[in-house]
Parts: C-alpha cells; sequence; structure tokens
C-alpha cells in the first residue's frame, strides 16, 4: 500500500510526533506495547480488494447491479471498441442504430472489474445495467442450479435496458472478470437524444424543400417515419440517367455531381435535393448523380409516400391547400369535416399561365366557387390571393348577377373549381340552410345529456327547432312552470334567478331547460332576458317523437353520471371488484336510489410509498376530457384525509379475457364488431391527443349489451408530438415503444392490430411460446416477423388489416380515423354502432344486478370500515417507509 498524501504532508500538532514504522505512522508517545500490538495488528490485517479513488467514482446512484466490481471511465481501446461494437451489433436492441450512433453509446459504457466467485445480480433483484463481457467467464444459476456459461463477447441483461424488470436468473464469475456495462437511464437518455435529434433533423430538411411545403406537420411526421438515411462512398452511382424514378434524395452531408451523358452539369451539397421528379411525375431520371467523397442522404420513396399519405403528392399538395381554403372561409368553415371532405375531392383543378383569362365577364357570379390555390387572380381592381375565393359569398347571399370584367391570372395560377350543382347535391340542399343547421347540430352536441343521440336524428332534431326573439326584460319561463322546451342562446344574454336570487349569466352558445324536456319537470328556476335575445327552441314533445324507449334510457342513464353532488355519505359498497397494484375498486350504489358506481380508491400511504401524485394527477386529467358510450366515465373525485376516491360509471359486465376463452375463436362477424367498437375507442381518445399504451383483452369489458367497454387510464397520456416512456404490457407493446426511439398515438394501432390476430388465432402473434422471459418477446417484436396458426386460410380476409397494423414502420399503420375507411370494414353502420343499434352475436350472462344491490343495502357496515379492512389485508406483509411530500398536490380532487 502506498502512504496517504494527507498523512505524509502532516505537521506537528499537540507535540505529537509523527513516527514511521513499515509504511505506517504511529504518534511517538504511544507505549511501546502499544506500537507492537499495532504493528502486528497491521501485518495481520487482510489486503484491501478495493480502494477508494476518484478515479473509480463512476457509479451512478441508480446502479443496483455487480455491488462489489471496482466502476471504472477507463478509455476504451481499439480492441475493446471492436468487441464492444461486435456485441451489439448482434443485439436486437441496438441493430436500428446507425454506427455513428452505436460509437455514440459505446462512450457512455463503463468498465466493471470483479473477482473470483462474485455476484454480477441475483435472481428476483431488480435490473439496471446491459453487460458485455470482455474478460473471464460467468456461471448462470437458476433456482440454486448451475444451468450454463457467458463466455467472452457475449452480451446479457438486456431487459434492464427497457424497463425495471427481475432479473430472471443468477450470475457469478467463474475467474477474474472484466465487464462493460451500461445502465438504463444512460441508455434510454442516449436512445431519446439521438433519436430526438435525428427526428428533428431530418424534420429540418423536409421542411426546407419547397413543393414539400403544403404538406402538415403530421403529414411531414408520417414522411419522417417512412424516410431512410443512407450512405454512399465516393464514386458510387446514387441514380443512372434513364432509369425509372421511383425515389427522391435530400443530402444531408456531402457532394454530390450531376452528369448527363458522362458531362457533369452540376454539384449539389448539403440541404440540396434531387429526383422530386419522382414524387411528383414518376418520370425516367434525366440525370445520372454519383457521390463525391462520403455523402449521406436522407430518402423517400414515391410507393412509401402514396401509402402514407394516400395518394401522390401533388394530389396531397392540393387537397391540403383546399383545406385550408376552407378553413378560411368565414362561410365554408361551418360545414363539417366531412363535408369538407366530399366537396374537395369534387374540385376541379385548372392551371393557367401568366396574364390568361380564367373566368369570362358575363359568368355567372354564383355558378361556382373559384379556389386559388397558387398565384393570384386580378378581378377589376381587386386581387384574390392564395387561400381565398371568388363566389362562396354570393352563392351564401343568393347573388344572381354576372361578373363585370374578365378575371386574369397574375402569374402562373393554379385553381380549385367547385360547381354550385355540386355544393347541392353534396350537401343535399343550400348552402344557406346548410350551414344554419350545422350551427344547429354543434349547439345540440355541446348538451351533454344528448351526446350520445346519433348524427341521423341529430339533424331530424335541427329541423324541429324553432326561432324566436325575445326582448330585454322579458321572462322565458317562471321557477314552477311546466319544462316544456329546451333553449340554446344564439344571440344575447340571460340571467337565471331561484326564489329571489340571481344564480348566473349566460350568453351565446350556451343552453338551458334540457333537463326538462327528457323528464318533464317542473322548472327549478325563473330564466329572463338582460338584454334581446335571439333563442333556438326545441319542444319536448317534438323531441320525445323523434327517441325510441332504448335512447331514453340510456339519456336518463347519463344524467345519473352527471351528478357531482356525491360523495361517501350517499354510497355503501356491495362488494369488491378488485385490487391492484395500487388502489382498489368496488361496487357501490346510492342508499336512496340503488344506482350502482365503480368507486376506485387510494391510499395515502400508497401514494407516498410509489410516488404516484403526478400519475393519479394525469389519470384525473385524461378522465375529465373522454365522454363515449364504449369508455368508462368518471363520474366524480374526491378526497379525505386517508385517501383519494375516482367515483366512476359501473359496467356490468364480463372482461373480454375471459370472453374470448369462452368463445374460443371470433368468427369474421364477431372480429370486425369488436374491432369497430375498438376504432371508435381509439379514435376518440387520439383526437383528444390521449394515447392509452396498454390496449390488451384484461383492459375491456364486455357489458350487459354485449358491447366493449374500455377501463383502467393508468397508463394513458395526453400528448403532443411524441413520449418516449417504456409503458404496457409486453406482448402488446410496438417496436418503436420498446426501442426508446420515440413513438405516438400508432402504438395504440400496433397492439390493436395484436388483438385482431388474437380475436382470429387464439394467441398473440409475438412471444406466444416464450415462458416468462420478456426480452424474448421483445426480440420477436422488433423483428416484426409472425407467422399464421395452420387452420388460418390464406382467404382469410383479416389477414389484410393485420398486416397492416403489424408493420414496423408507424407511418404504414394509418391513423383509426382512416381505419373506419378499411376495405375490411367497408359496410359498418357506424352511427348504429355507437348507440347501439346493432344486435351483437353474443351477451354475457350475468347475475342479476339489482338482486345484488338489495341485498348489500340492508347491511349497517360502514364504509370506512370495509376499505380499512381491505387495505389492512393489502399492507399486512409490507414494511415500506414513507413519507407525505407536497400537501397540496390533490386540490382539484
Amino acid at each position: 500500500m502506498g502512504t496517504c498524501a494527507y498523512c505524509s504532508k502532516a505537521k506537528e500538532k499537540s507535540g505529537t510526533i509523527l513516527i514511521r514504522v513499515a509504511n505506517t505512522e504511529f504518534p511517538g508517545n504511544l507505549t511501546d506495547r502499544i506500537k507492537t500490538e499495532a504493528i502486528a495488528s497491521h501485518k495481520q490485517r487482510r489486503p484491501l480488494s478495493r480502494k477508494v479513488s476518484s478515479e473509480f467514482n463512476f457509479r451512478s446512484e441508480d446502479d443496483i447491479d455487480a455491488p462489489t466490481a471496482i466502476v471504472t471511465g477507463k478509455p476504451k481501446y481499439t480492441e475493446d471498441k471492436s468487441l464492444i461494437k461486435k456485441a451489439l451489433s448482434n443485439h436486437f436492441l441496438f441493430s436500428f442504430l446507425p454506427e455513428e450512433n452505436i460509437e455514440e453509446l459505446i462512450e457512455h459504457m463503463k468498465l466493471y472489474l470483479l473477482g473470483e466467485k462474485e455476484i454480477i445480480f441475483k435472481q428476483g433483484d431488480s435490473g439496471y445495467n446491459f453487460f458485455i463481457l470482455a474478460e473471464g467467464t460467468v456461471e448462470i444459476i437458476i433456482n440454486g442450479t448451475i444451468r450454463g456459461h457467458i463466455n467472452e463477447g457475449h452480451g446479457f441483461g438486456e431487459l434492464a435496458l427497457i424497463h425495471d424488470s427481475q432479473r430472471t436468473a443468477t450470475l457469478r464469475t467463474i475467474n477474474k472478470v472484466k465487464l462493460w456495462g451500461i445502465g438504463r437511464k444512460i441508455f434510454r437518455d442516449a436512445i431519446k437524444k439521438i433519436s430526438g435529434l435525428k427526428y428533428e433533423e431530418n424534420k429540418h430538411f423536409l421542411q426546407g424543400v419547397p413543393f414539400l411545403k403544403p404538406l402538415t406537420n403530421e403529414q411531414i411526421d408520417m414522411l419522417i417515419n417512412v424516410a431512410a438515411n443512407n450512405i454512399f462512398y465516393d464514386g458510387q452511382v446514387i441514380v443512372v440517367e434513364g432509369d425509372p424514378g421511383n425515389i427522391f434524395y435530400i443530402i444531408e452531408e456531402g457532394i454530390v455531381q450531376c452528369s448527363k451523358k458522362h458531362k457533369i452539369i452540376r454539384t449539389l451539397k448539403a440541404g440540396e435535393y434531387f429526383g422530386e421528379q419522382a414524387l411528383l411525375y414518376n418520370t425516367f431520371r434525366t440525370a445520372t448523380v454519383t457521390a463525391k467523397g462520403r455523402v449521406k442522404v436522407l430518402s423517400i420513396g414515391s410507393d412509401m409516400l402514396i401509402s402514407v399519405l394516400g395518394g401522390g403528392l401533388q394530389k396531397i399538395a392540393y387537397k391540403n391547400t383546399l383545406r385550408i381554403c376552407f378553413d378560411n372561409c368565414e362561410i365554408l368553415r361551418h360545414l363539417t369535416n366531412a363535408q369538407k371532405e366530399a366537396l374537395i375531392e369534387n374540385t376541379e383543378i385548372l392551371t393557367f399561365k401568366d396574364n390568361e383569362i380564367v373566368i369570362n365577364e358575363e359568368t355567372k357570379m354564383s355558378k361556382h366557387i373559384w379556389f386559388v390555390l397558387k398565384g393570384s387572380l386580378l378581378y377589376s381592381e381587386n386581387t384574390i390571393n392564395v387561400f381565398e375565393n371568388l363566389g362562396a359569398k354570393w352563392i351564401f347571399e343568393g347573388i344572381s348577377g354576372n361578373f363585370s370584367h374578365n378575371v386574369i391570372s397574375s402569374s402562373k395560377t393554379d385553381i380549385g373549381m367547385l360547381s354550385k350543382k355540386k355544393l347541392k347535391e353534396i350537401l343535399k340542399e343550400r348552402l344557406t340552410s346548410r350551414i344554419l343547421k350545422n350551427k344547429m347540430i354543434k349547439m345540440l352536441k355541446k348538451v351533454y345529456l344528448l351526446r350520445l343521440i346519433p348524427s341521423q336524428k341529430l339533424e331530424e332534431l335541427a329541423n324541429l327547432v324553432t326561432i324566436k326573439d325575445f326582448s330585454a326584460g322579458t321572462e322565458i319561463f317562471s321557477q314552477g312552470d311546466p319544462g316544456e322546451n329546451f333553449y340554446i342562446i344564439k344571440s344575447g344574454e340571460v340571467y337565471i334567478k331561484k326564489d329571489t336570487a340571481i344564480i348566473r349569466s349566460i350568453s351565446e352558445g350556451d343552453y338551458f331547460g334540457e333537463r326538462s324536456i327528457i323528464k318533464g319537470e317542473n322548472r327549478t328556476a325563473s330564466v329572463i332576458c338582460r338584454t334581446d335575445c335571439t333563442l333556438w327552441i326545441l319542444s319536448r314533445e317534438d323531441f320525445l317523437t323523434l327517441i325510441d324507449e332504448s335512447m331514453y334510457k340510456k339519456i336518463i342513464k347519463r344524467m345519473h353520471l352527471q351528478d357531482d353532488t356525491l360523495n361517501l355519505s350517499n354510497l355503501f359498497i356491495v362488494k369488491s371488484l378488485g385490487s391492484g397494484m395500487f388502489g382498489n375498486v368496488f361496487l357501490c350504489a346510492v342508499h336512496k336510489t340503488k344506482i350502482p358506481y365503480a368507486l376506485k380508491t387510494v391510499t395515502r400511504k400508497k401514494i407516498a410509498e410509489n410516488n404516484l401524485y403526478e400519475s393519479l394527477i394525469l389519470e384525473r386529467k385524461v378522465l375529465l376530457q373522454i365522454d363515449h358510450p364504449f369508455i368508462t366515465k368518471l363520474v366524480k373525485t374526491f378526497k379525505d384525509e386517508n385517501r383519494v376516491y375516482f367515483l366512476l360509471e359501473y359496467v356490468h359486465g364480463l372482461g373480454l379475457y375471459e370472453v374470448l376463452r369462452i368463445l374460443n375463436l371470433l368468427n369474421s362477424h364477431m372480429c370486425r364488431f369488436y374491432t369497430s367498437c375498438l376504432l371508435l375507442i381509439l379514435e376518440h381518445l387520439h383526437k383528444r391527443n390521449i394515447i392509452y399504451r396498454d390496449l390488451k383483452p384484461e383492459n375491456l369489458i364486455v357489458d350487459e349489451d354485449g358491447y366493449l367497454k374500455l377501463l383502467d387510464f393508468g397508463t394513458a397520456k395526453i400528448i403532443q408530438g411524441r413520449t418516449y416512456s417504456v409503458m404496457g404490457t409486453p406482448h402488446y407493446m410496438a417496436p418503436e415503444v420498446i426501442l426508446g426511439k420515440g413513438y405516438s398515438f400508432s402504438a395504440d394501432l400496433w397492439s390493436l392490430g395484436v388483438m385482431i390476430y388474437e380475436f382470429v388465432c387464439g394467441m398473440v402473434p409475438f412471444g406466444e411460446n416464450v415462458d416468462d422471459e420478456p426480452s424474448e418477446v421483445y426480440r420477436e417484436i422488433i423483428q416484426g416477423q409472425f407467422t399464421y396458426p395452420k387452420f388460418i386460410k390464406s382467404t382469410c380476409r383479416e389477414k389484410i388489416i393485420i398486416e397492416q397494423l403489424l408493420r414496423l414502420s408507424p407511418s404504414m399503420r394509418g391513423t383509426a380515423e382512416q381505419l373506419k375507411h378499411h376495405k375490411w370494414l367497408n359496410g359498418v353502420m357506424w352511427d348504429d354502432l355507437i348507440t347501439k343499434k346493432i344486435i351483437p352475436h353474443y351477451v354475457p350472462q350475468l347475475d342479476n344486478l339489482d338482486t345484488l344491490i338489495d341485498s348489500s343495502s340492508t347491511q349497517h357496515c360502514s364504509i370506512e370500515l370495509i376499505l380499512s379492512s381491505r387495505e389492512t389485508i393489502d399492507y399486512e406483509h409490507t414494511g415500506k417507509k414513507f413519507k407525505f411530500v407536497n400537501p397540496i398536490w390533490d386540490e382539484e380532487f
């Protein structure tokens, strides 16, 4: 051992002299006996196996593996990098990374030094590191038995890089061992950084291409997902003059030379592009392009572009521009998206040269709508620019005159022309009446109790709405009057008065009286006009003529789900529905009405132990945004000193997982039925920027009507762009989730593809034969190769949608909205589905819920006693320490 630097420089202190004996220092005032004992003790001490030095201070706080190892940031030599690179290149987790990113990861790896018979990690322990064995041998021990060995150059422990999971074996060194290791946080942060930089870099390049500018951000993202990064070396030919053109290239790094008939015509550098004619016109190559030095390019094939965007680039650009034209128009913006898309499909595209007559004078002004897609138009002294139109206002106002001058193009100009005849044919009525009806329907959809009414019924209701003007001071109805009408404020302001007190004022876009037309109750307050008002009015009599008994019952149920006055004192427990990792769920009912609800409880102890603050806030935020007949509805949240509570709609039914075991394989009809329900669920979530992240049969219930209902939003998240957290159940996780490259809503569509496969095959496509080995499941998913059982015929119609949803490229899966138009789903009556008018082939046989509730209502056990006794069972074997933090985290509960 050497001497301590601090001690060798020690000065005389309090008259004490330092004496060095055999490299050991003792104070000079010790007796000879003590010196002798000290020297003997020093000679007998075993050698220290580790020394403390800043050189070895490389273990991160979360690093729990190889606790006895020396961890060092030793520089990596060529042979080290070669060994690591070879091991990584053969591993599924790293196979997608380009060489420069592999090298960046290698730089993050640390060296672990262990002696013989030392434990790297134990079976059952949480894992953190992935290791590559550089020197020595390691034995694999499972349940106390040696099952095999790991030799130099092999990696192990990769599951720890994906998520915190238990080790499936104990690994122990046989001799001295050197390991290269990288921890989960470092790995995932590095992948996130690499993927994020690559994403932003590719986005920057694509957005810099002029002819791609009409694409939306969403469409650019789709192209990024299908774009390929390629490297060419000096002298390599990238494209050949005269060949078919089907790939477009953007130069990321380097220089290329373009030649025609062996003559160089130009040089292109980073940021420039070539081959655009392939995307625009599918033409032959007009030049040969050759790499000068190392060249890195981003490439997009025309077939990929058509697959993800649904058409050629020019067509997509025109459609995007037309959408902007519609949204910029004060009149046309009030059409529904479906109406706009139908009109866009029927708009003719015309191209004009500079100073060419576009519309002749004496043409009827209301014959067409002319949209400017590129360039501009001159009419009299007015200029009509890109995204503007001529004609929409004239058709809306019924102007029948003619143009007084020719309309001229002021440069090369592209025009979209939509005829008045086609407009009326698609809208099925005049533009003026259609816009008014759309506004009424939009207001009716805002009414919580009416949201379940299908579009066709809302159309019919809108036809029955009348308009009436009221002057300021007019009493529309008085407290105690019979409830005969429902009102929407088109303009003006009213105030609501109960007894002698004014409760609140409401104005344009608000509504009142909706409960009266449903239940016929007397008015609970008076409503008086504060200003002159115009009201839309729907009578109860008209409303009830259009609503059948089934729909009426659903609306009444929705009234109960709107009751935010409920709390623990109003409820009694019927039975336990289950316990999760962090909370319990109970079936409960209201004392007076016996109306059932589901009550989810999470104790403050569990919240503190598991740091659930943010996840519970997020779960509440997500649930408050959701209102869909196939998704469980949050009624309210509340809290006390012991717990937080989620009061939810109770779904009486049977879990889809159990149903699939009862039915075995689903026939085509049932498969389409359940898939259609799931698409409506995902469409609703994704439109609200909610990604579910754990779609699987266990999180769905087949309700008493035979329809699917989605439960459990503990993993859901509101996202803008991409997210990186590894979340979900291994067999249903998309490859981009596992790899940590960043993912979005298409990850849910992958899970849907797994479920459809399970519906028709009775098993999952990846990892079906892998027992408790998530890493093998992940390997199969990332490779993306699956087969069908032998009993699945080649003509199986479900294959086409399964194979689309299980594409490795997220963009190739489409969106929930697009998938509704998939040819496999042709004929699905979406309005009938969402209103439960389609009779399902299977309805679960369930116990009588009323009988169960009635039998429980006579019991007088306190709700607190039931909850606490359940929690005592949960906690009797736990000894976790906890503390409460952030006392105002639950202020919104």
